[in-house]
């Protein structure tokens, strides 16, 4: 879990926040967004190995194929509240 995610500005900065996470960005990264955040978006979006998805729009087959998941505090409240089933 990142907290913070949101801060990122630049491919940069998430590149060197993976780093500081001892994590490599070799296998499919998934970041799961609570919210659209055009920032975050536009940083992964030349990562080859990177998607982003927002915590509404999860499903399985994409978590599947993901080796490793980064997902903000707020993105896994609102998996808990969608998928919750009450």
């Amino acid at each position: 879990m990142i907290n913070g995610i949101f801060q990122i500005r630049k491919q940069k900065n998430f590149i060197q926040l993976i780093n500081r996470l001892d994590k490599t960005l070799d296998s499919k990264t998934l970041v799961i967004l609570s919210k659209p955040d055009k920032n975050v978006q536009l940083a992964c979006k030349n990562i080859e190995s990177v998607e982003t998805i927002l915590a509404t729009n999860l499903n399985i087959k994409t978590l599947i194929r993901a080796q490793q998941i980064f997902i903000d505090q707020e993105a896994l409240k609102v998996i808990e509240d969608t998928y919750s089933g009450n």
